[in-house]
């Protein structure tokens, strides 16, 4: 039974592929296998002779069933997303984003298809890289920071990945466990707090292994940043899914950007019907605060329900 179970295991998608055993093995039927794991999850198993057996079959058909049930319902998950550096496939790296089960309504506890676009799309784009010295790139509503850490890994630059304080113990998690490959590629980067309702004030996450000093990375740590902090690059992806958050990304964009010609905004939204509205918003203060987009373009990915997601990106400059 153990291997039974094994073989309708499902991995994570990492949106290239729905990655499904049901879906892509037309002689299995889905019905079929949640009532299968049902009986089993129900049963007492008395043939069984060992709890711990019992234990061990019960865990993986109600893993099963928990994959099968929607992305809600999913346990802790571990995905592999493999993001090109250049155009060389040789040269990709794997980055390794751990996203904890969905609770009540964190939704940046979970990868978006507009992350793995956007990180996908890095080494295309030209943007400013950070001199010695100089502040690092800034990621705003950053998640489960797939697209910081492809930042710092493609772009060989540090990058200081934000976001609200619930969702930061995760996302600091995932610059931990991705240091290795990061700082092997040459870049760096940390997690902190940025409340866009309050953009200028920048708090680091802190490492138990330094004793609660700050992590900082070119300086950048909470007493050496204030209103006047300027970076030349802001990442963005998926931060608008309420009427609130145009204005409060324009505030942070221009809280945090710098003013010359080198300064840009990269950011990533899908194309959804009901944010329509919140989409053009975004977009008129962003011309409204004295940027133009300089390029842009649309690429089709997947989401967690295999559904096609059409993602939208844009570099913006300061017009002025």
């Amino acid at each position: 039974m153990h291997a039974t179970l094994s073989l309708l295991d499902q991995p994570p998608s990492t949106f290239d592929d729905p990655s499904s055993l049901d879906l892509n093995n037309p002689s299995i039927h889905p019905d079929g296998i949640t009532t299968y794991l049902t009986k089993i999850i129900s049963s007492p198993l008395s043939w069984l002779l060992s709890d711990i057996d019992r234990d061990t079959i019960w865990d993986i058909a109600s893993q099963c069933l928990s994959q099968r049930s929607g992305r809600t319902a999913m346990a802790n998950m571990t995905r592999h997303f493999i993001i090109p550096t250049s155009h060389d496939q040789n040269r990709d790296v794997t980055i390794e984003i751990y996203e904890p089960a969905l609770t009540e309504d964190n939704l940046g506890l979970k990868t978006w298809s507009s992350s793995y676009v956007l990180a996908k799309k890095l080494h295309t784009l030209n943007v400013h890289i950070p001199l010695s010295g100089e502040l690092p790139l800034l990621e705003l509503g950053a998640g489960t920071g797939l697209v910081g850490l492809a930042a710092a890994a493609v772009w060989q630059v540090p990058v200081v990945l934000t976001d609200l304080a619930a969702i930061v113990q995760n996302l600091a998690r995932n610059v931990a466990g991705n240091e290795d490959m990061v700082s092997a590629r040459g870049g760096s980067a940390i997690a902190g707090t940025l409340d866009w309702t309050q953009p200028e004030t920048f708090a680091p996450c802190m490492d138990s292994n330094l004793s609660g000093t700050p992590l900082t990375t070119q300086g950048f740590t909470s007493s050496t940043v204030d209103s006047h902090t300027k970076v030349q690059t802001i990442l963005a992806a998926d931060p608008i899914y309420s009427p609130d958050h145009p204005p409060m990304l324009v505030n942070a964009v221009t809280t945090w950007l710098a003013h010359g010609n080198d300064a840009r905004l990269v950011l990533a939204y899908p194309i959804r019907e009901a944010y329509l509205p919140q989409i053009a918003d975004l977009r008129q203060r962003l011309v409204e605060a004295g940027l133009s987009v300089v390029l842009e373009g649309v690429e089709m990915s997947r989401d967690d329900w295999a559904a096609e997601v059409e993602v939208h990106w844009s570099v913006w400059k300061r017009s002025t």
